[in-house]
């Protein structure tokens, strides 16, 4: 499903991937550029956010081909709740996520593994239970292969020795204020085959100068390091 919403949203700029051209990056990061002014422009004109919340359930009334959402059911700090919902009333859903269960590490504590599924994928097969149109969860949360990419991290460099190497692979000064790699850029001799991408810098608004964040990740969890033997 996500694969066809891609396909038609941007089959347009499959001309684009030998360089990339067609990204859009956004100054800051996606959250204090997107995110926080979003939320501020919809709380001005009266949306009411509420946190600290988890969608449990959605039911749904089906007659014949239609279907109509009856009432949300959720917990709020806690305490079971539920809302009940008209035919005009419009409810969407986020149907699984690949950051759900996301767990968080530091320099010196792994993030724990989670087996648990999560609250949008326990939502999704709710649904898929009431009814078979809205798709089979499991095909995308059961069996996962051990060589996927589950793991992540943000490294922040102070030493600005390492901004020559940047740049003499990806041919762009980090401090330049532009797009360093405009996407991942892959080290293919990494067992782990590790990755990494660099926004234009600073990514924060608050961030220091002598700073450089740096997303990096590998992509086969399975096996060992070159250099770290885990």
């Amino acid at each position: 499903m996500e694969m066809r919403r891609y396909l038609m949203r941007f089959v347009q700029h499959v001309g684009c991937l030998k360089n990339l051209s067609s990204l859009r990056f956004t100054k800051y990061n996606q959250y204090e550029s997107l995110i926080l002014p979003i939320v501020h422009y919809l709380t001005e004109h009266g949306v009411d956010f509420s946190y600290d919340t988890t969608a449990t359930n959605i039911l749904v009334n089906r007659k014949g081909q239609d279907k109509v959402a009856t009432k949300i059911e959720f917990t709020k700090a806690d305490k079971q709740e539920e809302i009940f919902l008209t035919p005009d009333d419009l409810v969407f859903v986020t149907n699984g996520s690949i950051t759900e269960s996301t767990t968080y590490g530091d320099n010196d504590h792994p993030a724990p593994i989670k087996h648990t599924l999560g609250a949008s994928w326990e939502l999704w097969q709710k649904l898929a239970a009431q009814d078979d149109s809205f798709g089979h969860p499991e095909v995308s949360c059961q069996n996962i292969p051990d060589a996927n990419w589950t793991i992540s991290a943000t490294i922040t460099f102070k030493d600005k020795r390492i901004a020559p190497y940047i740049e003499a692979v990806n041919h762009k000064d980090p401090y330049s204020g532009s797009i360093v790699t405009s996407g991942p850029t892959s080290i293919k001799d990494s067992s782990w085959l590790l990755g990494y991408s660099i926004s234009r810098q600073p990514d924060f608004k608050a961030q220091k100068d002598n700073k450089l964040v740096v997303w990096f990740y590998p992509l086969y969890t399975d096996r060992k390091g070159n250099y770290i033997d885990k």
